[in-house]
C-alpha cells in the first residue's frame, strides 16, 4: 500500500509472506516506482523499522537519510529514500 504526495511516493506497507519470497517484494517494488515515475514523480520514500527491511531498501538502491531511535519503544524507524 503507498500513496504520492507532493511529488513523492511513499510506501506504507510491502509485506511478502516467507513461503512466496524470492524476488516478489523487489518486482512490486519495481513497479510501484514505475508507475509514480509515470505520475512525475521525483522520488520514493518508505519507512521501515529495524526489524522489518532496512537491508531489503539498501539492495534496491535507497539510502538512510534519517532515523528515529525509540520511534516504538525499543525500535529504530529508519526513513529510506531513493531519486527515481
Amino acid at each position: 500500500r503507498g500513496f504520492v504526495f507532493l511529488r513523492w511516493l511513499r510506501v506504507e506497507v510491502l509485506w511478502v509472506a516467507d513461503a512466496v519470497r524470492g524476488g516478489l517484494g523487489w518486482r512490486l517494488l519495481g513497479q510501484a516506482e514505475q508507475e509514480a515515475r509515470k505520475a512525475g514523480v521525483v522520488g520514493s520514500a518508505p519507512e521501515t523499522f529495524e526489524w522489518q527491511a532496512p537491508r531489503f531498501y539498501v539492495k534496491q538502491g535507497y539510502v538512510e537519510p534519517g532515523r528515529i531511535k525509540d520511534d516504538v519503544k525499543g525500535f529504530t524507524l529508519f526513513t529510506m529514500s531513493k531519486q527515481l
